[in-house]
């Protein structure tokens, strides 16, 4: 018959920790579903294991421990000693203090400052010390570590030149509530850190997405985080590194970059979103790695290397040719002298837009052992300008219905000056041949 805890705590302090393994092991196997006395035993072995020197089975319990009580210092401390995982210090700097006797020798390695959030109004102290901390140019770094629950962003939290990390312990949901403003924003070269946490939209008809990078050299990173809501990432010229993120029913696009920069997605899933990812951007780089992208509405990845202003003034400025050339020539009737001439201005525009940005390098970009499920559409789209790479990509199952066809070319077409009847007629015969277009 199996001991109890407080046998095997007795074998422990007298120093048979092969015993008090075997007792603890046993009652883990007999807990249940106690959550709270699984918790214990895990710690308990995660001690005696390190005891014994075998390293990888204590990291492991003390991670079992953490899964259950993300609350538990001592033990995110010893995670840290057996992992160098700086997320398992940062979390024991927080839930023990600066003052501790074990983590007094470590601060060098922590941020400038540490706060332990457990309510609404930390969070909203912390968003009111970084917008103060923005006004005045203060510099140092700052944590915020989160216990778990559910909390309300009135106010973006904002890395305005400094290093700001947000580490959610267990689960943590955050929820934009202001429909005019991001969750969080790094600018002025700063760089935002969210890790572990949940965010999603809780505002009415928002107008910003959740989290934004907003110049050259701003850095947005994201490690095992969950969105949701309307607009997920924004780059503007900055840069975003995503691992292990999950995007969910996004109404917009789950990651935008526009004009420039640098975007990395590692092991990322885009799940019921509208587009997954979206570039209107002159030049940059984006890398996306083992992704998967499964039922977009849209484009999985929809990318554009024209600057947007040339390419709306040169199609307009074409259009226009277009309209005055059909009227002369009485619309031309025959299918194939129609398309004919529309690739025609199609050339002309690319050539008018390739000359706007012979000094600009392209939009890079490199799609690798990625999967592609039930997108809309393509799951790729390149525009001009872009250089695009795919390699041992899974593409599946893309559609796309002939009312998406009519929406999204049908305008245009109509107004290179074709006629309603000519449109809906070429987009009856292309409608077979979309839907089984992959890239």
């Amino acid at each position: 018959m199996a001991g109890t805890r407080e046998d095997a705590n007795a074998l422990y302090r007298a120093g048979n920790l092969e015993g008090a393994c075997a007792v603890y092991e046993e009652l883990v196997a007999q807990a249940g579903g106690d959550g709270e006395e699984l918790a214990k035993l895990h710690n308990n072995l995660s001690v005696c294991f390190k005891g014994l020197g075998n390293l990888n089975a204590a990291l492991q319990h003390a991670e079992s421990c953490l899964e259950l009580n993300p609350e538990h210092g001592l033990c995110h401390l010893r995670a840290f000693m057996l992992s160098e995982n700086m997320s398992h210090l940062e979390a024991a700097a927080a839930l023990l203090g600066h003052k501790h006797s074990e983590v007094r020798p470590l601060l060098s390695k922590l941020p400038d400052a540490v706060h332990l959030l457990k309510t609404n109004e930390d969070v909203a102290q912390l968003a009111l010390e970084l917008e103060v901390g923005s006004r005045q140019d203060i510099k140092h770094s700052l944590l915020g570590v989160l216990c778990p629950g559910s909390y309300q962003v009135n106010f973006p939290l904002v890395a305005a030149g400094r290093r700001v990390k947000l580490l959610g312990l267990g689960k943590v949901l955050l929820v934009k509530a202001r429909p005019e403003a991001n969750l969080g924003i790094s600018c002025e070269g700063g760089e935002l850190v969210v890790e572990t946490i949940s965010m999603q939209e809780g505002s009415h008809a928002p107008v910003m997405g959740l989290l934004a990078a907003g110049d050259r050299s701003s850095i947005v990173t994201l490690q095992g985080c969950i969105l949701k809501g309307s607009g997920g990432v924004t780059v503007v010229e900055g840069r975003l590194q995503a691992r292990f993120c999950e995007f969910h029913d996004m109404t917009n696009m789950a990651v935008e970059m526009r004009s420039a920069g640098h975007v990395e997605l590692l092991n990322c899933r885009f799940c019921g979103c509208c587009r997954g990812i979206q570039a209107a951007a002159r030049t940059g780089e984006i890398v996306i790695r083992r992704c998967e992208f499964q039922a977009t509405k849209k484009e999985a990845v929809q990318l554009d290397g024209c600057r947007p202003a040339a390419s709306a003034r040169a199609v307009d400025d074409k259009g226009h040719a277009t309209r005055q050339k059909l009227q002369v020539a009485n619309v031309p009737r025959d299918q194939q002298i129609a398309q004919q001439y529309m690739q025609q201005v199609s050339q002309q525009t690319r050539e008018s837009l390739r000359k706007d940005k012979a000094d600009v390098p392209p939009l890079r970009v490199q799609l690798h052992s990625n999967s592609f499920t039930e997108t809309g559409w393509q799951a790729v789209s390149c525009g001009d300008g872009v250089h695009a790479e795919l390699f041992a990509c899974h593409i599946m199952q893309t559609r796309a219905t002939e009312q998406m066809i009519q929406q999204e070319i049908g305008s245009q077409l109509q107004a290179q000056g074709l006629p309603v009847k000519m449109v809906k007629q070429l987009i009856q015969e292309r409608d077979s041949h979309i839907r089984q277009g992959s890239c």
